[in-house]
């Protein structure tokens, strides 16, 4: 009777041994697919900061060439400005000219 108890219990812990195996590969299963899930994340997440420091870039880049285009119309707003006034000096020094003629006529 206590062999075929002995024997029981062998086959039972054989039994439970198994169910234990295979609980313990379905964890590592389980643990495998959340690593490479972690590691598909972490690699999405790296992505996106490498994305987001391009954008930064591209935006401090864009920024500094529109503070050239602004100061580049600036200086060509003055210009014009300028050659405004001189083409205005002409015409008020042509006028006094062709009045001072006309005067002497």
């Amino acid at each position: 009777r206590a062999e075929a108890r002995a024997e029981a219990a062998v086959s039972s812990a054989a039994f439970a041994e198994t169910a234990l195996r295979k609980e313990c590969a379905e964890e590592r299963t389980a643990m495998n697919r959340l690593r490479k899930s972690f590691q598909a994340e972490l690699a999405e997440t790296k992505q996106a900061k490498a994305d987001r420091r391009a954008l930064r870039e591209r935006a401090d880049e864009l920024e500094e060439a529109l503070a050239a285009s602004r100061s580049a119309i600036e200086e060509i707003e003055q210009e014009a400005a300028l050659q405004k006034h001189e083409a205005a000096q002409d015409v008020k020094v042509a006028r006094s000219s062709a009045s001072n003629r006309l005067a002497d006529l």
